[in-house]
């Protein structure tokens, strides 16, 4: 009995603190509002402060060989037109916590190896890397933040405006760019008060909230007048040209709240026109650049194509991504045309796509967000490629044509195409046009 009493107290001794959480309701699926149920279960703890949704707690962020192939296939050709791509890659919050967060946060140890997910975050920015864009490894970045002046929110998933400036500072350095700026030189103009999304999720399920959180709002005209820019020199020809593409940690409330674009314009002595979508997805932006022309007007040197570790690496929206892209220059091998029932039409290619690597499909509509591809290849093999478009890109342009690049695959050529939009399309017709990409 003496014994079992001393292995209770050593237990109790090194066990993390109880999690506290704000209600147990986070943690059940069941009990929470549908439009949170896919985050569930939601750790939290009001002792630490910390939120950490389901989303976030991945531990393998390395592609697959499938993925890599895509992945390659876009860089190249985006740098095909003398365009650098550059990646920002957020790193999960967890590992950025640390262990000792995460099992208090949890309220017990052994939940999420942080160590495992960090070796495997480390694993994506160098196949990254390998595939040939400029990838700064956030991680370090990150964990090299002050307390006092954090990279992530703990009531938020985004980045604060020190994260944001950490990122910009990191992909100046592994870009060689000289004359950047340190972060304790920025004049602060204010100071602003985050509510928090996840905080959001406390209050409508618990009926509570914590505290908002502060960050700096900095002052970046300080580094231009350092670097000698006036507020009317041209600076066009020397400075460096870029597109920022990203997600709403380039647009945040749609205003870039936490100062993205003027901490890379500040790191990389560059013009940085900010592009990107809040909601816009893993592609959206980067999809609309490519569509639009821009990409081929010839007009920016870089690319900086921003997302979250949340955003992964699916192969269906990278096909999407690389079919938009090898469209340029494809040439069209046979075209089939037919009505659709109940927004589902079906193809019967045959042997009339020999070699074919892309598929191009022309919609009476341009109110689809999904398009369905059912493929079936000469082997028999079936394959589903699913092309969306999130309803924030629709505000910012709408098109009645897709594309999807469905080389790489080991089964032959395509034989059928079946094919279903959303039932919010009220598509009628549709024309299939199967293509050779120049680089096929």
């Amino acid at each position: 009995m003496k014994l079992s009493m001393t292995i209770g107290a050593l237990c109790v001794a090194t066990a993390p603190a109880f999690a506290a959480p704000y209600c147990d309701a986070l943690l059940h699926k069941e009990q929470l509002e549908k439009r949170y149920q896919r985050l569930a279960p939601i750790e939290n703890s009001a002792n630490t402060g910390w939120i950490f949704t389901a989303d976030q707690m991945d531990v393998d962020y390395e592609m697959s060989s499938e993925v890599t192939m895509l992945m390659t296939g876009i860089i190249e050709a985006i740098e095909a037109q003398n365009t650098q791509l550059t990646i920002l890659t957020a790193p999960p919050r967890p590992i950025v916590a640390g262990q000792e967060i995460v099992d208090l946060t949890y309220g017990r140890k052994g939940a999420f190896d942080v160590a495992t997910a960090a070796a495997s975050f480390d694993t994506l920015v160098a196949q990254l890397r390998d595939a040939g864009a400029t990838v700064p490894n956030l991680l370090t970045a990150a964990q090299a933040a002050e307390d006092s002046a954090p990279y992530y929110f703990q009531r938020d998933t985004h980045w604060t405006s020190t994260g944001a400036a950490l990122s910009a500072l990191a992909l100046a350095e592994e870009m060689d760019v000289a004359n950047s700026f340190a972060i304790s030189q920025l004049a602060v103009l204010d100071t602003y008060e985050e509510r928090g999304s996840l905080s959001d999720i406390v209050d409508a399920t618990c009926g509570m909230r914590d505290a908002a959180e502060m960050m700096p709002v900095y002052d970046y005209t300080s580094v231009a007048d350092a670097n000698g820019l006036g507020l009317l020199d041209d600076t066009s020809s020397t400075r460096t040209q870029v597109a920022l593409l990203g997600t709403s940690f380039s647009n945040r409330y749609r205003r870039d709240q936490y100062q993205a674009a003027d901490a890379l314009a500040a790191a990389l002595n560059a013009d940085i026109e900010n592009l990107s979508v809040s909601g816009g997805g893993l592609i959206g932006p980067m999809e609309e650049y490519v569509l639009s022309g821009a990409l081929y007007a010839g007009s920016r040197d870089m690319v900086i194509w921003e997302f979250p570790y949340t955003e992964s690496l699916n192969t269906s929206p990278l096909r999407q991504l690389l079919g938009a892209l090898k469209a340029q220059g494809a040439a069209e091998m046979d075209s089939f045309e037919t009505a659709m029932s109940d927004g589902s039409a079906t193809f019967d290619l045959q042997s009339r796509a020999v070699g074919a690597d892309l598929l191009h499909i022309q919609l009476d509509t341009d109110q689809a967000r999904e398009v369905r591809l059912a493929l079936t290849f000469a082997d028999g093999t079936s394959k589903t490629v699913k092309l969306r478009r999130k309803s924030s890109m629709q505000e910012v342009a709408q098109h009645a044509d897709w594309y999807a690049y469905v080389g790489g695959y080991k089964y032959g050529d395509v034989v059928a195409v079946e094919m279903k939009t959303d039932s919010q399309a009220n598509a009628g017709f549709a024309r299939l046009s199967v293509m050779g990409s120049a680089t096929n």
